[in-house]
């Protein structure tokens, strides 16, 4: 898969923490409460479905390991950008929403 890095930045130091199988999250243009209650739903989902690999979330400035960016307003921020890039998913809250709900 292609990763975008910029030569002169490091790895993120928290990067080997994350399990890259499962799903990687990341929020962007997403109001704090919005963000609160989505991860709070996204944890939610992970643990009542038992999922092998449980989603996580990538908290850094640019998504660079996200597999799933979830866009509140459309603006075109660099972590939609790098994501588009680098062939991640880009969705709405809703989508977080209905996998809670399926």
């Amino acid at each position: 898969a292609f990763s975008w890095t910029m030569a002169s930045d490091p790895p993120a130091p928290w990067a080997d923490e994350l399990n890259m199988e499962g799903p990687i999250v990341s929020f962007s243009s997403v109001s704090k409460a919005d963000k609160a209650r989505l991860r709070t739903l996204l944890h939610a989902t992970s643990s009542r479905r038992a999922l092998r690999t449980a989603a996580q979330i990538d908290d850094s400035a640019r998504g660079e390991l996200a597999t799933h960016v979830v866009c509140g307003l459309p603006r075109r921020t660099l972590k939609v950008l790098f994501a588009l890039a680098r062939g991640a998913w880009l969705v709405g809250p809703e989508w977080l929403e209905a996998c809670g709900k399926a």
